[in-house]
């Protein structure tokens, strides 16, 4: 989460516009695709890829290739070459311009009256069944070993375009160090972060905060909210790591509102000082701070949505909740706070599973295994 915030947040807007006014003099028609809705692929670069290496990559490794560096069409010829695997982290590669589809299913469809162009990465005007169309053609002659973090965005990969140039697809949990978020001391933590000893304490991490559009903070605001009403004894803090604002009051709950972190050392503090990380989310591929906060064993209340259920096991590591419903949320927060011992058996259950399914070395474990295979399956044409 640090590391998102930090990408997303720092002032690179003239460095971009730098760069678009020099793409646009490189390809003058770059300038009236996007201005006609129509994704920009036009990086040359991209083309040239596998003259610059010498020797010629076992692997071609993709990941997000929606930043304005990378020529979509050439993964045709790109994987005729060399085996290509590609690790989806959003949602974008089916659908005709979003990362993050928000409940809509045009992408299933051929997209088209795109209801949210300014969903990231946003487009002026709908050129969503052309650009869904173009990457139709594009996988349909690519060969892609796929890998998603989650079974759940890969079964909506696999049940779209991009399935045409599936040659296998597997699921890699993304992982966190557990060198940094592991279990510690609670009391340490809090007196370090300067946060009262004596309070329950819940944490929410995001980019934006409140403003962020793929989470759900109305929802956790009103679960806390209602838990005020009924609680008599420890004081509440709610704790909003990511946005900037004055402290706050719901009901009888404290709200502190926490900046950028930039350290993932005190980030991981913020986790061990809670009684309970809170998530709710509209979407969400794989909760990074979901996995964060259950490996330093701290128990989560989130939503059931995306890739979060893969994450946590319900009641035993944390309690999964209807989307939108704050009720549930309140419910199974309260449970925590009012049982020391299952909050703590919660807590340790979750630091053990996460450090065992979620750590960095199982991601890179797993992604060696997928390596070895692809090489010694070659590019994959006879598996199709």
């Amino acid at each position: 989460m640090y590391d998102s915030l930090r990408q997303r947040r720092t002032p690179f807007h003239g460095i971009t516009r730098l760069t678009d006014l020099t793409h646009t003099l490189a390809s003058p028609s770059s300038w009236w695709n996007r201005r006609s809705g129509f994704e920009d692929f036009n990086y040359p670069g991209t083309w040239d890829l596998l003259a610059k290496t010498e020797p010629l990559p076992d692997i071609i490794h993709g990941h997000n290739l929606h930043g304005q560096y990378f020529d979509l069409r050439a993964l045709p010829l790109l994987s005729a070459r060399i085996p290509v695997v590609l690790t989806l982290h959003d949602e974008w590669t089916y659908t005709g311009h979003c990362a993050c589809a928000l409940g809509c299913d045009r992408w299933m469809t051929g997209c088209g009256t795109c209801p949210n162009l300014s969903t990231p990465p946003a487009i002026v005007r709908d050129g969503t069944a052309s650009n869904w169309l173009r990457k139709q053609d594009i996988y349909a002659r690519s060969r892609l070993h796929v890998v998603a973090p989650s079974k759940w965005l890969l079964d909506r990969a696999e049940s779209s375009i991009l399935a045409r140039g599936i040659v296998k697809g597997r699921v890699i949990p993304n992982g966190v160090d557990t060198r940094v978020f592991h279990p510690g001391d609670r009391d340490a933590a809090r007196r370090k972060l300067g946060l009262p000893a004596e309070a329950h304490i819940l944490l929410f991490c995001a980019n934006g905060g409140r403003a962020n559009p793929y989470k759900d903070y109305g929802t956790m605001w009103a679960a806390v909210r209602s838990l005020t009403v009924e609680r008599s004894s420890n004081p509440l803090l709610f704790v909003v790591v990511g946005d900037e604002a004055p402290a706050e009051r719901v009901g009888d709950a404290g709200v502190r509102f926490v900046g950028l972190e930039r350290s993932a050392s005190r980030m991981a503090l913020y986790y061990q000082a809670a009684d309970s990380y809170i998530h709710a989310a509209r979407s969400e591929v794989w909760g990074l701070t979901v996995t964060e906060a259950l490996a330093c064993g701290t128990p989560v209340v989130a939503t059931a949505v995306g890739g979060i259920p893969e994450q946590i096991r319900d009641t035993e590591t944390g309690f999964l909740t209807p989307p939108g419903d704050a009720g549930s949320m309140a419910e199974a927060i309260q449970t925590l706070l009012d049982d020391d011992e299952r909050r703590s058996a919660m807590g340790a259950a979750a630091g053990r599973d996460a450090a065992d399914r979620f750590s960095l070395e199982q991601m890179a474990s797993n992604y060696l295994q997928l390596y070895r295979e692809v090489v010694q399956q070659g590019s994959g044409h006879s598996e199709h």
